[in-house]
Formats: C-alpha cells, sequence, structure tokens
C-alpha cells in the first residue's frame, strides 16, 4: 500500500517539474516575441514613466494608451525595475505559479465557507475549464485582468470569513487599478455599514490608494495625473463614446450593432443613434435594479450561500454595463459559471428547466473550446458577429436572477441550518467554520 502511494506521490512530483518546466520555456518564449506595440509594453512603460516623472496618459504614435488610474502605474514601477521583455516573463511566471494556483485555491475556500462542501472542488474545476479561453488569452498577452480578478476573490473570500474590513481593502486597491470592481466594493461596503471597522479601512484604503500614488510625484503633478485620467478615458466614455468592433463586449455596443449593422467596426458619435443608445441604457438600468433586488432578498432571507449568486450578478453586470470589455476581461466568468456547477441537479424540476439548464451548461463547455483551431473560422467569427459573449452572460443573469426570486430556491441549498451571532449582525452556519 505505502509503495503504491511512494509512486503515485513520485510521479505527481514529476508531472509538476514537465508541467513547470513547459510553462516556464513558454512564458519566456512569449516575452522574447514581445514588441512596443503589445499591451504589456503599455504597463511597464507606465511604470517607467510614472517613476521617471513623465506624462502617463501621452503615448507615442505607434503604442497603446495606457487605460488605468494612476494607482495602477505607480504599481507598475515594480515591472519598470526590469527590461521590458525580462520583465514580461517574470510577469507570465507570477501569473502561472501565483496568481492561478491561489485564485483557484480561494474560490474552493469561498464555496465551502458558504457551505458547500461536497461541491466545492468539482464546482471550482468546471468553472475554471469553461473560462480557460479567457484565462489563457490573459496569459499569452501578459494581461493584468488576472491580478485585478485575483484582488477582487481575495476580498470576497475575506467577506466569507466574516472579516468584511479585509474585503473593502483588496476590493478597493483592485478598483485604484481597474475601475469595475467598484460596484464589487459597493456591494461590501453598503452591506457592512453596521461595522465601523469596514467603513474605516474603506475610507483609509481609498485616501492610502490616492497618497501613495500622488506624493512619490509631487502633488501638482500626482492630482494632474488623476484629471488627466479622467479626461483621457472616463470622460469620453461619459459623452456617449461607444466602441463597436466586433472584439468588444458590452451592451451598449452590442445594441448598436443589432439595431445598425453599419456601426460595426466604426468610429460613430452616439447621439445619431439615441434610440439604440437609450434602450440599451434603459435596460441596463433595469438589469441594475435587478441586482439591488437580489441583493435585498438574499439578505433580508439570510441566504447565505445565494450571496456566491449576487457577486455573479454582479460581476456579469460590470462587463455589460462597462465601456471596454475585451475577450481578455472575461476572466471573471471564473467565478460566475460557480453558481451554475453548484446548482443541486438533482433538484431541477420540470423538462424546460432542465433543458435550459444543460444547455447553459453546454454552451459554457463550447466557448472554452472555440477558436479558429478548434471549432473553426466560421464557428469562431459567427459568434463574436453576434455576440455570443453578451448574449450567453445576458441569459446566465436571468437565470440566477430567476433562482434567487425564490423559483426552487432549494437547487442552491446547502441544507446547513443557521444561527445567529452578535458579531456584526451577521449570520454562520452551525457546525461551519470558515477557511
Amino acid at each position: 500500500m505505502k509503495s503504491h502511494k511512494s509512486i503515485t506521490v513520485a510521479v505527481l512530483i514529476f508531472l509538476g517539474i514537465v508541467l513547470s518546466t513547459g510553462i516556464t520555456v513558454f512564458s519566456y518564449n512569449r516575452s522574447v516575441k514581445l514588441n512596443p506595440r503589445s499591451d504589456f509594453y503599455v504597463f511597464w512603460n507606465a511604470g517607467h514613466s510614472y517613476s521617471v516623472g513623465d506624462d502617463l496618459y501621452r503615448q507615442a504614435d505607434d503604442q497603446r494608451r495606457f487605460f488605468y488610474p494612476p494607482f495602477a502605474a505607480f504599481l507598475f514601477q515594480v515591472l519598470a525595475v526590469m527590461n521590458f521583455r525580462t520583465s514580461a516573463f517574470v510577469f507570465g511566471c507570477f501569473n502561472y505559479f501565483i496568481l492561478f494556483p491561489l485564485t483557484i485555491w480561494m474560490l474552493v475556500k469561498i464555496c465551502r465557507n458558504y457551505g458547500f462542501k461536497d461541491r466545492a472542488g468539482l464546482a471550482v474545476a468546471l468553472a475554471c475549464i469553461c473560462s480557460f479561453h479567457y484565462f489563457w488569452s490573459n496569459l499569452i498577452m501578459f494581461q493584468m485582468n488576472l491580478l485585478v480578478f485575483t484582488l477582487c476573490v481575495a476580498g470576497i473570500y475575506f467577506f466569507s470569513r466574516k472579516q468584511s474590513h479585509w474585503a473593502s481593502l483588496f476590493l478597493v486597491a483592485a478598483t485604484f487599478i481597474k475601475v469595475y470592481p467598484v460596484f464589487l466594493l459597493a456591494f461590501v461596503f453598503i452591506t457592512s455599514l453596521k461595522s465601523g471597522k469596514t467603513i474605516l479601512y474603506t475610507t483609509g484604503g481609498i485616501l492610502a490608494c490616492l497618497l501613495i500614488s500622488i506624493i512619490p510625484r509631487g502633488f501638482e503633478t500626482g492630482l494632474n495625473d488623476y484629471i488627466s485620467y479622467y479626461f483621457s478615458f472616463l470622460k469620453e466614455f461619459q459623452e456617449g463614446r461607444i466602441i463597436t468592433i466586433d472584439a468588444n463586449h458590452t451592451f451598449k455596443a452590442f445594441i448598436l450593432k443589432a439595431f445598425y449593422p453599419e456601426t460595426r467596426n466604426v468610429d460613430i458619435i452616439a447621439s445619431d443613434y439615441s434610440l439604440a443608445v437609450r434602450i440599451a441604457e434603459i435596460i441596463l438600468l433595469l438589469l441594475f435594479v435587478s441586482v439591488i433586488i437580489s441583493s435585498w432578498k438574499v439578505i433580508k432571507s439570510g441566504s447565505r450561500e445565494k450571496i456566491l449568486i449576487i457577486f455573479s450578478l454582479v460581476f456579469i453586470f460590470t462587463h455589460l454595463f462597462s465601456g471596454i470589455t475585451w475577450t481578455a476581461h472575461l476572466v471573471t466568468a471564473m467565478f460566475s459559471f460557480l453558481p451554475l456547477f453548484l446548482i443541486d441537479r438533482k433538484k431541477i424540476e420540470g423538462k424546460t428547466h432542465r433543458i435550459v439548464y444543460f444547455l447553459l451548461a453546454g454552451m459554457a463547455f463550447l466557448l472554452a473550446i472555440e477558436g479558429k483551431d478548434t471549432t473553426g473560422r466560421w464557428l469562431y467569427y459567427n459568434l463574436r458577429h453576434y455576440d455570443i459573449f453578451v448574449i450567453y452572460p445576458l441569459v446566465l443573469f436571468i437565470y440566477y436572477t430567476f433562482i434567487v426570486a425564490g423559483k426552487n430556491s432549494d437547487l442552491f441549498f446547502c441544507n446547513i441550518p443557521k444561527i445567529k451571532t452578535a458579531d456584526e449582525n451577521t449570520e454562520v452556519t452551525q457546525g461551519q467554520g470558515v477557511d
């Protein structure tokens, strides 16, 4: 028996060494092929520009724009300590060996903390498989989306441990690197208003991120960085900029391309298509209201396990609402898929519901493998032409809302009795600790 166990351990160690070596070689080969037109160069150059006092939001004609807040540039100084390609190689290994396994570990812990001890491992594994396409896009392009997503997951992890103050700190940091986690931060902050520690940590974290990114460059320059960020990026979307290329999977872009095919892949003025824009804004408002109502219902009912669905709704809504959602941004599907695979399939009632469920699960697997070399160029281009990356999350959003609304509510029930605690007026489940 011991010999079999030793052989198994030896095989796992050998496979780990082979996989690690392959990943390292792959990361190196990708990094040496990067050029100043790549996304990673934008990050590296922003860190360099921050350290030498250059303008963060002015770029050469042959370079991509820096769309991130000044705090991100402050952090990216770490990348600029090394030369461009060495930095890319190190960051690639950091994604592979640190962020990815850490994110998976936290996702499993989150599921267990909300009572899904038996289903956690399988659900996370299936969610990772179905989102591997988006994860892979981040790895081969040396993107920052996995870093931001890991910070978001860390925030949710601490929230699941009843430590909303630590959750708010991680979500503040994520928001100052990329804006979209602000909705997650708002949920944690609003649901923890009775906790003075959470309010203190949130406001302290915001002030710290501002001061840390402003003081090193001098107050005037640091303040101008944030003003430049607003006018060079945020303001243009507030004024109605809509990117209608096939690679952008936002809801406004989807509606415009559906109503006015001539807008596809061209620069447009949103005011010329006011009807379509208003329809998109009304639907987005309805989705936002759905998130609020669903959140209120879950909190009022005390169904802690359904908070996983709320976080998934927030992730989905954020990408639909955003001005830019490239395919690589959808790495958050690693979390959004969790409720789908945590559902107790034995309790699904009705033929129609079963068909809907398995269609959703099947489509998730299809999107995980689709590509020019796997499913063919015809399917690849048509999925983007009709923007399945908007349609599918929207349908998933509606399905999750249906579950929260109460119909077949036991689909997502852990079957563990709840008890009250005096700490921050929160609930825990009897016999259930937190990891």
